[in-house]
């Protein structure tokens, strides 16, 4: 199951961490509750932003804490799979970031 256009799949992609976020998005389209999902409903304000994610999106409640408690039951190193996780996310912001400005800043050319 593939949620997103063929426009929001070039818009990701090649960004690091669009992998995450890609199948954070199929997880949460079908229910599942993991890792990448918890992903997505962290960073569900820019990824609505940025039109990657719907309006009907159900995030998930406390999702820092339920990611956290996914990677316990996962890994030995909890810690270290989240703070490497959240760095990844937020690379992924930064350069969805940027890519839109650059995307906007070219469309007034």
């Amino acid at each position: 199951m593939n949620t997103l256009t063929p426009e929001q799949q070039i818009l990701i992609a090649d960004l690091p961490g669009a992998d995450l976020v890609a199948g954070g998005l199929v997880d949460a389209a079908a229910g599942r509750i993991t890792p990448n999902a918890c992903l997505v409903s962290i960073a569900s304000p820019r990824l609505r932003e940025a039109e990657l994610l719907g309006g009907t999106h159900t995030t998930i409640p406390e999702a820092e804490l339920k990611l956290y408690d996914l990677l316990c039951e996962q890994s030995a190193d909890a810690y270290s799979a989240y703070n490497s996780l959240l760095r990844r996310l937020v690379s992924f912001e930064r350069a969805l970031d940027h890519r839109l400005t650059a995307n906007r800043k070219s469309a007034l050319s």
